[in-house]
C-alpha cells in the first residue's frame, strides 16, 4: 500500500514553503515538499455484512467466523469483533 498524505497539511505545506509565488515550483522543489510532509497512518476499510447463520448466530461475511447475537450486539453490529470488518455491505441476494 502506498503512502497516504493529509491534503490540509500538503496546501499548508506549499503555501508556507520560500518558493516565489508568482511561479510554481519546478518539479525537484514539489518533490522535496512532498517528501518531507509524514506520512499519515492508514488503513484500507474491508466492508462485510451479516450472514443469518443459525437461531440467533450470524456469520461474518469477511473472516466467516460464526457469532452469537450476543456478541453482534456488543459492538453494535457495526464491526466484526474478530476482524474488524465495517458491517455495511449489503448480502448477495
Amino acid at each position: 500500500m502506498g503512502d497516504y498524505i493529509s491534503r490540509d497539511v500538503t496546501i499548508i505545506e506549499f503555501m508556507d514553503n520560500d518558493i516565489d509565488h508568482i511561479q510554481a515550483p519546478s518539479g525537484k522543489e514539489a518533490v522535496q515538499i512532498l517528501s518531507d510532509i509524514p506520512a499519515a497512518d492508514v488503513v484500507p476499510v474491508v466492508h462485510g455484512h451479516w450472514i443469518p447463520y443459525r437461531c440467533d448466530m450470524y456469520e461474518c461475511s469477511v473472516c466467516e467466523r460464526i457469532h452469537t447475537s450476543m456478541d453482534v450486539e456488543k459492538c453494535d453490529a457495526e464491526y466484526c469483533p474478530h476482524c474488524g470488518a465495517l458491517m455495511d455491505a449489503k448480502g448477495e441476494e
